[in-house]
């Protein structure tokens, strides 16, 4: 992980939410994905062919969040990224 990810993970001026569908949330936020995003994730475009990924795309784009990825198709999809 970057240490520009350790950092805003660590400063507890940020919530940070760990999405259900990645790993167990142990110490920070569970973030549960709803039908909303569910939804959401359907009419995403073709960048990536993992449905979690796009998942965590849709949780993103509906809540306004930054995502932490290594991912390089993440970004396409005009979601605010924070390099892991």
């Amino acid at each position: 992980m970057t240490a520009g990810a350790r950092a805003a993970i660590a400063d507890p001026r940020n919530e940070v939410y760990v999405s259900a569908v990645t790993v167990d949330a142990k110490g920070f936020t569970h973030l549960p994905l709803t039908c909303h995003q569910a939804e959401q994730s359907a009419t995403l475009p073709q960048h990536h062919r993992d449905p979690f990924d796009r998942f965590l795309v849709a949780q993103a784009q509906v809540d306004g969040m930054i995502l932490v990825t290594r991912d390089r198709n993440i970004p396409k999809y005009g979601v605010r990224t924070l390099p892991a």
